[in-house]
């Protein structure tokens, strides 16, 4: 496992190593500092010119460094043009005594590797065009028309059909994928459906979750509507809805929807006893949920004739607005995951957001017509937000301070 992540504070920390060295050359009155850097300038166009050398030998005598020379040579030529700008101007600075002079080369040297990172990140990915790597298959047009029919998520039971994570460039909704830090609890959910078994002692599956095995019922309570193969699939749950070469879509006509309502519900705070109870009201196909915590609503059957409909009516990764449509008070159930950062909101009036189904979201709904919202807001983005405010305002203040303090 690699912390490529680190590399952020790495990043970071050189930013703020160079700005320290740009205010040690604003007070080096003596010269010192500037007899130390000359070694360095002197060191690092060594170091170029060395690299350049054998690049460009590789480039002679190497038949395999040919083949790829002239791509790494398009992509080295302005950050080589950067390194020698910056190498040209470093010495005009220790020059320069001028001071506005040297806040013109100042803003220079800044500038230019600016303009080199900015290019970088632009070109980092775009290489060839996005329909060579991701084409619109038959098959992928076909989910995306289904989306027209409700949200629903995607299933695989073979790797080859798609790579992990390709379903979010075509905005397709999946079960598993790959993900550097997974939620704990998703990942119980995801094993305890894969493995149709509750108990919570099993293998980590590491950085990759794939999720194949479509007979399990809580698959059908996660909203896995579409089930992908390159065989066929002898199982009752499952209507062949499209075919094209080896690729196989199943309809799951037992998939629950995305959002539905309820006044069927029981407390269970015991993990597995949670689980066990989900794979077996999920396996009847009853319309249930099983909440942590104790609310003020009598308990009774759901029926499936009872005059109660809930629709997603906006979607989106940080909100969802949900109308609904019921004769008595009800529990909304949402199978999308759950965290303390969800916020929801009943025609505009803030209500509580109950974990369900392991982990998913949940409120209550009262009789009638309603749009609830949800949005993204955790408390962590708002004290990072409060922080960065402050800071900034903190740095202007500062600034100003100088400045008048220059002026008068």
């Amino acid at each position: 496992m690699v912390p490529a992540r680190i590399l952020f504070v790495v990043n970071f920390l050189l930013a703020l190593l160079s700005a320290f060295g740009l205010e040690e050359f604003k007070k080096d009155r003596e010269g010192e500092v500037r007899r130390k850097s000359f070694f360095v300038v002197s060191f690092l166009t060594a170091c170029f010119t060395v690299i350049a050398i054998i690049f460009f030998a590789g480039l002679l005598f190497w038949p395999l460094w040919q083949k790829n020379a002239l791509v790494s040579l398009r992509n080295l030529v302005l950050p080589s043009f950067s390194m020698v700008v910056l190498l040209f101007f470093l010495p005009i600075y220790l020059a320069i005594k001028n001071k506005k002079l040297r806040t013109l080369v100042i803003v220079v040297l800044l500038l230019v590797p600016s303009f080199s990172l900015l290019r970088h990140s632009l070109k980092y990915n775009p290489f060839v065009e996005k329909e060579v790597l991701f084409p619109q298959t038959e098959t992928i047009n076909f989910l995306l028309q289904q989306k027209k029919n409700g949200h629903y998520r995607v299933q695989i039971t073979h790797s080859d059909l798609l790579t992990s994570n390709v379903n979010l460039v075509y905005e397709l909704e999946m079960v598993g994928g790959y993900d550097s830090v997974h939620s704990k609890r998703f990942e119980e959910l995801a094993m305890a459906a894969n493995n149709e078994n509750p108990s919570l002692n099993y293998e980590s599956p590491g950085r990759v979750l794939f999720l194949s095995r479509y007979q399990s019922p809580l698959f059908d309570l996660m909203n896995v509507k579409y089930v992908l193969s390159l065989k066929d699939i002898p199982d009752s749950k499952l209507k062949l809805v499209f075919q094209k070469g080896q690729t196989r879509v199943y309809e799951n006509i037992k998939s629950f929807p995305r959002v539905y309502l309820t006044t069927d519900f029981e407390v269970i705070k015991n993990e597995e006893e949670i689980l066990t109870e989900m794979l077996r009201f999920s396996r009847e196909g009853e319309r249930k949920v099983i909440l942590e915590e104790e609310i003020e609503l009598q308990k009774t059957k759901e029926k499936r004739a009872s005059f109660s409909n809930a629709e997603i009516i906006d979607y989106s990764p940080q909100s969802v607005k949900i109308k609904t449509q019921s004769e008595s008070e009800k529990i909304l159930v949402f199978s999308d995951a759950y965290d303390p950062g969800w916020r929801a909101s009943i025609d505009g009036k803030p209500t509580k957001v109950y974990r369900a189904n392991y982990n998913f979201r949940a409120v209550i709904i009262p009789e009638g017509e309603h749009q609830i919202d949800f949005i993204y807001r955790p408390k962590s983005f708002v004290i990072g937000l409060f922080l960065s405010i402050t800071a900034i305002i903190f740095l202007l203040l500062f600034s100003l301070r100088n400045v008048f303090r220059k002026c008068c």
